[in-house]
């Protein structure tokens, strides 16, 4: 299986399958155990931001690459 602690702390793009349907998901890698990963999102709502962690298995990912997204700063 891979690895990829050279991605955490960066905006990934990643590709995983649940069930029979793949997700994209767009996000920063916060960790990686080396059994699954833990990305974070950020949605802003209202004035407000919320912070979801996804664990996805390894076993589940389809792709992940590092993401060109600019940031995740709230909208002006």
């Amino acid at each position: 299986m891979p690895c990829y602690p050279s991605l955490v702390g960066k905006p990934v793009e990643v590709v995983y399958r649940l069930g029979f349907v793949n997700l994209l998901v767009n996000g920063i890698l916060f960790a990686d155990s080396g059994q699954f990963i833990l990305l974070e999102q950020h949605l802003y709502e209202q004035g407000r931001v919320r912070t979801f962690y996804s664990k996805i298995p390894y076993p589940c990912i389809v792709r992940l690459s590092e993401s060109n997204l600019g940031g995740t700063s709230p909208p002006a």
